[in-house]
């Protein structure tokens, strides 16, 4: 039995020593090619290799991106800005609208009551439920105006030439209960 031994003894060394060889070819491949990327290196960067130059570069692209991106803001900050005084020009616009709009019905509610006056105070009263309202309405905005400083308005008016007085208009409404 001992010979069987020795030929197992023999058997694992030989497979031993091939495994050994094996890894030493497999080292030396890799040192080849760690060679071989070495050599790719350019002289003049003292060390330093292409993927530290290629940083370099996407750095710089990503820094000039950055900066157009901040300008495209200010850029879009700036319309923003234009298209918000717009809105507000817009806004003030159609409430000139409606205030003209309200005159003008006003107006024509006072044109009819002066037109059935002769009729009595019942007609006048029962043709004009309408005008009613819109007269209540206009009191209440002659009220809120009158509160308005006309001087500065005036004195705004001479100093820009151009300029116009310009009345802003808001309501608001309340529900008001009759249970008595």
């Amino acid at each position: 039995m001992r010979r069987g031994s020795l030929v197992d003894e023999a058997q694992r060394l030989r497979d031993l020593l091939r495994d050994r060889d094996n890894e030493i070819h497999r080292l030396e491949t890799t040192v080849a090619d760690h060679e071989a990327d070495e050599g790719k290196v350019s002289p003049n960067t003292s060390g330093a290799t292409q993927a530290d130059h290629q940083y370099t570069r996407e750095l710089h692209s990503l820094e000039a991106d950055v900066k157009r991106l901040e300008q495209d803001l200010a850029t879009a900050r700036r319309a923003e800005s234009v298209l918000e005084t717009q809105k507000q020009e817009n806004l003030q616009l159609k409430e000139t609208i409606d205030r003209m709009r309200f005159d003008l019905d006003e107006a024509r509610a006072a044109a009819a009551n002066s037109g059935k006056s002769g009729h009595g105070r019942m007609g006048t009263s029962a043709s004009s439920v309408g005008g009613t309202l819109s007269k209540n309405l206009g009191d209440e905005m002659i009220r809120k105006l009158s509160e308005v400083p006309v001087a500065e308005e005036l004195e705004d008016e001479e100093d820009e030439g151009d300029s116009f007085v310009e009345t802003v208009v808001t309501t608001q409404r309340t529900r008001v209960s009759l249970s008595q």
